[in-house]
């Protein structure tokens, strides 16, 4: 919202500060982050022509400079790169569990002639060295950051029944990378360039006395940029063999070390996007009842073009050693991605019409009711990108006319039997109408108790990037997946049939990749919506205090959620004379050695549902990620509250909720897998991630009295001291194996590669004695990886995390200079009492930072990692005029 010029010139300038000199050492770093933060600027306001036409303008500029989120990793020691691994497996660097690695090494030894020459290079040449035996590598990432931005907004009094205005808005943002120049591993993103343009139009039309009419048209661009100029190193430098690389690509390597260090920097990428949006409504005011009438018309534009995948990722999980460390230094990577450079040019059309009536049935009882009417339309790519698979059709052997050499089961539109509805993904959903229903009651009629009640049906329409991972399908997104690639770190290539197969040139007759990645929508695929539903009884007692008693609950249908459609299947036993495996009493189409496990971690391609069923056309397919619209949620809240109004200088609210969220797992972009057993999302039914069990909220203000004595009444009148007390409960974790024990295949997401299997719990309570952040958390020694090509039984999200105790606290003042001119001064002190509060989200769940990590393997397993904001202060000056 912005302010409106008037009759007379009005304004502000404002600083923020926030300076290390002010604020506390966060729990784990060694030295103060060194934050400078300036935020500043003003605003103007006035008239162009008295009572007719006003202007009013703004600007804010924040800058930062800071090294603070201290980071803990694992690199190899000297002692790894003689072969001796004794130290790293020892109980003293894994949290007090022993590992042994697997065979054929014995004594937690390697032959250093194993090592991959690759890898020797990369530890050598460019990874930190180590602080200790366990491999402790600490460092801090850059948060710098110049953000601006300026509003200018006209406002035009036609007449007294009509009033326009124009509002423009630009603002940019530019983040550097997050490199501190000392150590490669800080480096986590690239330079990033963001900014935005909007205009709104407004129109306000008095009709009559009793109605009136609001136009409002948006135009809406932003413009997002992503680079990394600056060079590093990449497989070339390795000494990697055959790999793809455009130019923009060629400064840096992308490496995931399961519970050590990863490299993940994804650049170079353009997003620009353009909204056009257009609304009307019309409030009429008829005797008792007042009547609301509106539409919403939205198309929105996003232009992507990026290669996610395309400097190549490695991942490390330790499913041939053990130990993510060890599988690094012999060169075996449980997976390699890459593809080219994808592109998407994504439209979609919003329509939503309302109808709403509140009538006021008697003085004491009010009742709301109306409809929305919003069809939804899926998104479509002007150049019918989007591929469609559908089991059935590879069971019939259906081919594409489009794509000549596309394998069965996947058509394009143009194709028969594809979507029949141009570029989108699906037909338009029509009948998409949400009823909203409310009542108020008085039942004194004093004003001094108010029952409330609604409910309501709202949809939910994903954004963009929702759909973002079917940019990677082939061929032209040609992202392609090989579970340990026979040639290793040193030539991920090796034994591809034809070789590196990028880039792919397209055509009608693109020959498709071995092993591509295929994320998919089905044609059945519902659109998620909510029921929602509230009472809440408020009393007042006496003049100045107010209780109320509130109860919220949902529903969500349809939720979305993904799984895999093509896991490998476990095929048990060993290979007999002949080097044929069996699956329930049927040979499988592919051969082991004699005496060899039938399955492994190098044939789970071969394993693949339909590499079984249909070797010559499965042999196109690794991962299908396919979304399901068939997962729920429930939320159920009480919220307890009380408010003192304003006496004798105080002001008191405070609140309680209770709630309790279930679901089957979410996803906020189609990119990932996240359920244990595919195509079972019963089994994944557990706790919300970020449900919070407990939250209590109470915050004060109190100002200080006009004294009588003029020296006093100087110093001490005017003063307002706030304060926020906080207490927040944990949120919930979820346990994983760290490493396919299923050899399914599948994965936790495309940019997280550890699995996304649960093992066993084994002891009563999965926590340590006396667990804190400073002892640990979770109990290593309370879970077992479940037997090979079986899953565990634990429940998802069933751990309790450190909860969160915070204080802020406030100082304002304004000081009076003329009858219109003033200086505010404000101090403020976040977490004051400098509370250790643990991050409230863990590796693995989407968008969060390290913060505890729950990968049984990972030697710091079940430990604190990282900690919120210690005591912060800012300081600020503002003169109004």
């Amino acid at each position: 919202m912005t302010k409106s010029g008037g009759n007379e010139f009005h304004g502000d300038l404002f600083e923020f500060v926030r300076n290390k000199i002010f604020n506390a050492r966060n729990a784990f770093a060694p030295t103060r982050d060194g934050l400078k933060r300036n935020q500043f600027g003003g605003v103007i306001g006035g008239p162009i022509v008295k009572n007719k036409l006003f202007f009013f303008g703004g600007y804010q500029g924040t800058i930062q400079r800071s090294e603070a989120n201290i980071i803990v990793s694992y690199v190899p020691t000297p002692q790894m790169l003689s072969g001796d691994f004794t130290g790293i497996t020892s109980p003293a660097c894994n949290g007090g569990r022993q590992i042994a690695l697997r065979s054929p090494f014995s004594n937690n030894g390697i032959d250093p002639a194993l090592f991959s020459k690759a890898a020797v290079t990369l530890v050598t040449k460019y990874l930190p060295k180590p602080i200790d035996e366990c491999g402790q590598s600490v460092y801090g990432r850059r948060q710098n950051s110049d953000e601006k931005m300026i509003v200018g907004k006209i406002d035009y009094q036609q007449s007294a029944q009509q009033s326009l205005f124009g509002r423009y808005e630009r603002g940019t943002l530019f983040t550097p990378n997050n490199y501190n120049g000392a150590n490669v591993l800080s480096l986590s993103i690239p330079d990033y360039n963001r900014g935005f343009h909007s205009f709104v139009l407004g129109h306000t039309y008095s009709l009559s006395a009793q109605t009136v009419s609001s136009f409002r048209g948006t135009v809406l661009r932003t413009l997002n940029d992503k680079s990394l100029e600056q060079d590093f190193y990449n497989y070339s430098d390795l000494g990697v063999k055959n790999l793809y690389y455009p130019d923009s690509f060629k400064h840096y390597v992308r490496l995931q070390v399961t519970g050590a260090f990863t490299q993940d920097v994804s650049a170079p990428g353009v997003t620009n996007s353009m909204v056009e949006q257009f609304s009307e409504d019309l409030s009429s005011v008829r005797g008792t009842h007042q009547l609301g009438f509106g539409g919403n018309f939205i198309h929105s534009n996003m232009n992507y073009t990026s290669g996610t995948w395309t400097s190549g990722r490695f991942s490390f999980n330790g499913n041939t050693t053990g130990l993510s460390l060890a599988d690094l230094m012999i060169g075996r990577p449980n997976e390699w991605r890459q593809d080219q450079i994808a592109a998407q040019y994504l439209r979609q059309n919003y329509i939503g019409l309302y109808v709403q009536d509140t009538w006021k049935a008697t003085s004491r009882f009010t009742v709301n009711g109306g409809l929305r009417w919003e069809p939804f339309f899926w998104p479509y790519d002007h150049r019918a990108v989007s591929a469609q698979y559908n089991k059935k059709w590879f069971d019939q052997g259906l081919r594409s006319s489009v794509y000549t050499n596309a394998p069965a089961g996947i058509l394009f539109p143009g194709d028969p039997g594809a979507s029949d509805v141009g570029n989108s993904e699906h037909a338009p959903a029509w009948l998409h109408f949400a009823p909203r229903a409310g009542l108020a009651w008085d039942p004194k009629g004093n004003g001094m108790t108010v029952v409330r009640a609604a409910y309501g049906i709202f949809y939910d329409y994903p954004h963009f990037q929702v759909i973002g991972g079917i940019r990677n399908t082939p061929p032209r997104g040609g992202l392609i997946q090989l579970t340990n690639p026979a040639g290793g770190f040193d030539d991920p290539w090796q034994g591809y049939p034809g070789g590196n197969p990028l880039p792919i040139a397209i055509s009608k007759n693109v020959v498709f990749p071995t092993a591509g990645v295929y994320t998919v929508i089905p044609k059945d695929a519902k659109t998620s919506y909510v029921n929602q539903w509230n009472l809440s009884i408020q009393k007042q007692i006496g003049m100045n205090w107010l209780v109320a008693s509130n109860y919220i609950g949902s529903s969500v249908i349809h939720q979305m959620y993904e799984h895999e459609a093509n896991p490998a299947v476990f095929v048990p036993g060993l290979g007999d004379a002949s080097r044929n495996c069996f699956l329930n009493g049927v040979r499988v189409p592919y051969t082991v050695n004699a005496g060899a496990a039938c399955s492994t971690t190098g044939n789970t391609n071969l394993r693949r549902v339909l590499s079984l069923q249909n070797p010559d056309q499965g042999q196109f397919f690794s991962n299908i990620v396919e979304v399901d619209t068939g997962g729920t949620r429930s939320y159920n809240g009480l919220i307890l509250s009380v408010q003192r109004r304003r006496a004798r200088g105080v002001t008191v609210q405070g609140n309680y909720t209770w709630s309790h969220c279930i679901d089957t797992g979410y996803t906020d972009i189609i990119q990932t897998n996240g359920v244990q057993i595919p195509e079972r999302r019963g089994i994944n039914r557990g706790n919300c991630e970020l449900d919070r069990r407990h939250n209590f909220n109470m915050s004060t203000v109190y100002e200080t009295p006009r004294f009588a004595n003029s020296f006093l009444r100087v110093l001490g009148t005017g003063w307002r001291v706030s304060g926020i007390v906080r207490m927040l409960s944990g949120p919930m974790f979820t346990v994983s194996t760290g490493i396919d024990q299923a050899l399914t295949g599948t994965v936790f997401s495309t940019t997280n590669t550890q699995s996304d299997q649960r093992p066993n719990q084994v002891l009563p309570s999965p926590y340590v004695p006396n667990k804190s952040i400073a002892n640990g958390w979770i109990n290593p020694a309370a879970f077992a990886q479940p037997a090979l090509g079986t899953y565990g039984s634990l429940g998802r999200a069933t751990i309790v995390g450190p909860g969160n105790v915070r204080i802020d606290m406030g100082l304002v003042r304004i000081f009076r200079l003329r009858e219109k001119q003033s200086v505010e001064f404000r101090a403020e002190a976040f977490n004051v009492a400098n509370h250790v509060n643990a991050c409230s989200s863990t590796s693995g769940q989407q968008g969060s930072p390290d913060c505890m990590s729950t990968n049984l393997t990972d030697a710091t397993f079940g430990r604190i990692l990282a900690a919120g904001d210690p005591r912060i202060m800012q300081m600020a000056l503002k003169f109004v005029l």
